[in-house]
């Protein structure tokens, strides 16, 4: 409940609950990082440090979040359409297919994969610049982690 002016205004239920399980996972993160670092001694990001930066962000959002919900009340919840979460759905897929395939295929050949595949279908362009696109980027990220930062990507099964 929001009180304006002596008035007491309702946030929807869906939107509440959606907070509090927001909050909720916020003070998970918290809690469950509370024995690591968030800063190491030769002054560089902890183990806590990202997993902090992620709680604050997601806090901001869920302030937001009510906010927005506050703001249209009047107007009750809309839920999209199938075809609205087509496209939010595939990218979705993309990076649990880069999540299950990183280790095994290699970081090479997944980032040339899910971006061709993003280029092409999702954003649909044709094939050639898909496929040139994909490359440069896999070039790109190869010298920036291996030449540039020194740091080895998984070479997976190549």
């Amino acid at each position: 409940m929001i009180s304006t002016k002596g008035k007491a205004v309702f946030i929807g239920g869906p939107e509440f609950v959606t907070g509090i399980i927001l909050w909720a996972i916020v003070g998970t993160v918290i809690y469950t990082t509370a024995g690591m670092a968030v800063m190491e001694a030769d002054l560089t990001p902890g183990p806590r440090f990202l997993p902090l930066v992620v709680a604050v962000i997601l806090s901001l959002l869920t302030i937001l979040y009510w906010r927005e919900a506050y703001r249209n009340r009047e107007q009750g919840i809309r839920f999209p359409s199938i075809n609205q979460l087509a496209r939010p759905a595939a990218f979705f897929g993309i990076a649990l297919l880069i999540v299950l395939l990183w280790d095994f295929l290699g970081a090479m050949p997944v980032v040339l994969l899910v971006s061709f595949l993003e280029i092409k279908f999702l954003e649909k362009h044709s094939w050639q610049h898909s496929l040139l696109v994909a490359v440069i980027l896999c070039a790109f990220i190869y010298g920036i982690f291996e030449g540039v930062l020194g740091i080895s990507l998984p070479q997976g099964i190549f």
